[in-house]
């Protein structure tokens, strides 16, 4: 008899990288476990993502309510419901779910994974007194009530357990699962345009300032190159993004929305470039990996360095040093042989990612 999975999400019908990961491994993970996707509310959208029919939704509410409102509701609805449903494992699918779980499952004989989807570095950054008490809170629970923590990488890994206390054999590191209609099979075959690339979700702590200030420097220097970001999110920063584009008078850098075609657009890109202020894991980077795509980003605390091996298949760059990424992208692109030898240097180091092999690590710690 297959054991029980649930994986808690505030929702999943919304666009972004946690939703969609969180529908892989649901998918991934039929053939071995019955699995169940627990939503908190479903929203005015549906699921944007492919859902395999033997995974099994329950919404427990229609729309959102104000958290502080809603949470002790949450509490006996999931308790409830995973007692309906007999679960064994549950998979708190990131923060949002804290301290709901470990609450909701009191008595249970229940294994409680906790899976991170941030970096304890983004505490840091751009954030209030208020919340760093409140992030700091919530790091507490997960390292003393779940049975097991799952980070994306090793830097994270070590983060848990020498700045948090968390016992290192409950710390686990299993990159993200990687969407298989955006790997290309035949990618080394693919001719590349010349085109930079940057994919992320249009978000403040995505720093596409810098990419238009380093754009400006590397498209004024190439002037047969162009650079194309993809993604879609906050409209008042994006506006704001545009704005200031059009100081540099940057026509060959382009905004193109939401990526409806993500193999499409690694299939003729030459260069990915990520400016993020601080990465979890950096699902772009291991995707244009898996293309052969080098990319070149900001050495931030934990991500970037876990997937880029620097001078090999893209470089790691000192945050924010806009200049020196620059020329490491003029460099780069300027020696086509350089270009394909990092290119086919992606393939070579890219099997810890490959979705097999991540599979293999899930099912170990859940069965």
């Amino acid at each position: 008899m297959k054991k029980k999975i649930a994986i808690v999400e505030n929702t999943i019908n919304n666009v972004g990288g946690r939703e969609r990961v969180s529908i892989n491994l649901a998918n991934s993970l039929t053939e071995n476990f019955d699995v169940y996707i627990i939503c908190f509310y479903k929203g005015n959208t549906e699921c944007p993502y492919y859902i395999n029919e033997e995974v099994k939704i329950f919404y427990l509410n229609e729309f959102k309510g104000k958290r502080r409102k809603a949470i002790v509701k949450y509490i006996i609805q999931t308790r409830n419901l995973i007692k309906s449903l007999c679960i064994d494992i549950i998979i708190a699918a990131g923060r949002n779910a804290i301290p709901i779980i470990p609450i909701a499952s009191i008595g249970l004989n229940i294994k409680n994974v906790f899976w991170e989807h941030v970096t304890l570095s983004s505490k840091y950054i751009e954030t209030t007194n208020y919340q760093k008490i409140i992030f700091d809170f919530i790091t507490f629970i997960i390292v003393n009530f779940f049975n097991e923590i799952v980070v994306l990488t090793d830097s994270e890994k070590n983060n848990y357990i020498n700045k948090c206390g968390a016992n290192s054999l409950n710390v686990h590191t299993v990159p993200n699962l990687i969407d298989d209609d955006v790997i290309l099979s035949d990618g080394k075959k693919k001719k590349r345009e010349r085109k930079i690339i940057s994919v992320g979700r249009i978000a403040s702590e995505k720093n596409y300032e810098s990419i238009i200030r380093v754009a400006a420097k590397v498209l004024a220097e190439k002037q047969n190159w162009v650079w194309e970001v993809y993604g879609d999110g906050d409209e008042k920063y994006l506006n704001k993004l545009i704005q200031y584009k059009n100081i540099f008078s940057l026509d060959r850098l382009i905004f193109k929305g939401k990526a409806s075609d993500l193999k499409e657009i690694y299939s003729n890109a030459s260069l990915l470039v990520l400016t993020s202020k601080y990465e979890s894991f950096g699902l772009v980077l291991v995707e244009s990996k898996l293309n052969g795509i080098p990319a070149i980003a900001f050495n931030v605390d934990s991500g970037p360095r876990d997937i880029i091996s620097d001078g090999l298949d893209g470089f790691l760059i000192k945050p924010f040093d806009e200049d020196l990424m620059a020329n490491k992208i003029c460099y780069l692109i300027s020696d086509e042989s350089l270009l394909q030898m990092f290119s086919d240097n992606c393939y070579d180091n890219a099997d810890k990612f490959k979705n097999g092999n991540i599979l293999k690590k899930w099912i170990k710690l859940l069965l």
